[in-house]
């Protein structure tokens, strides 16, 4: 499998927690992955408290930083990158769309993953960036080139977003892998055993409505735009 996946996150557990597994499925067959972060989630996501962030912030960015380079690039993650833009909220303007458009086409990815286009109420970050990705991955393009398929990770609290899934992928064989990776985490505390129970349920829904019968976990993603094919429907 001789393909580019391009990953951009508001914060740098995003991946992991939201995509951990099929990161792991395609980079074990032989994907080239690269993951943008757009900030270092020091006052939105970071296990620190809010003296430890008042002593010393460039610290802990630093931290952060250093810890999520060193486990994505140990994953086979190619290229780890951090905007470095400011948090809560992200800026949704000209400048960091174009930065995210230039990385885009550098990259030149065959598909982008990112976080869901509806309005996520546990994180208002999560809907600028798919904004941002969106509007950036148009710029990337060439005229006469086709759109970048993008898709989007299921939010946190989908009923409270109206978020569907429009496709499922199977982790059964990286959900332990994933677990242990969010496990080890120091500078982020992630609910590692609801985003399992998330696995699960997915793994449930594949398993009894998809058909798979041997999905035991799976990870949900919706799709931007529709799939398009000269052939006959696709399932």
């Amino acid at each position: 499998m001789n393909r580019k996946m391009m990953l951009i996150t508001a914060f740098p557990a995003d991946a992991l927690m939201h995509a951990g597994g099929s990161l792991l499925k395609y980079l074990e067959n032989g994907t080239s992955v690269s993951l943008l972060i757009l900030s270092d989630g020091l006052k939105a996501s970071s296990a620190y408290s809010f003296d430890e962030i008042e002593a010393d912030a460039a610290g802990c960015s630093y931290a952060i930083r250093k810890e999520f380079s060193k486990l994505y690039s140990g994953m086979g993650v190619s290229s780890v990158r951090f905007l470095m833009k400011e948090g809560y909220p992200l800026p949704e303007n000209p400048e960091t769309i174009s930065e995210v458009a230039e990385l885009i086409r550098r990259e030149d990815p065959d598909c982008i993953i990112t976080h869901a286009w509806e309005k996520d109420f546990s994180c208002p970050d999560y809907s600028t960036v798919s904004n941002i990705v969106l509007r950036a991955a148009d710029a990337a393009r060439s005229e006469g080139e086709g759109r970048l398929p993008v898709f989007g990770m299921e939010p946190f609290r989908p009923e409270l977003t109206g978020w569907h899934p429009d496709l499922m992928l199977d982790i059964t064989d990286y959900e332990e892998k994933k677990e242990d990776l969010l496990s080890s985490l120091r500078s982020v505390k992630p609910d590692t055993a609801f985003l399992s129970q998330r696995a699960r349920a997915r793994g449930v829904h594949a398993s009894g409505r998809g058909g798979k019968l041997s999905c035991r976990y799976a990870e949900a993603f919706s799709r931007r735009l529709p799939i398009c094919t000269e052939a006959y429907l696709v399932w």
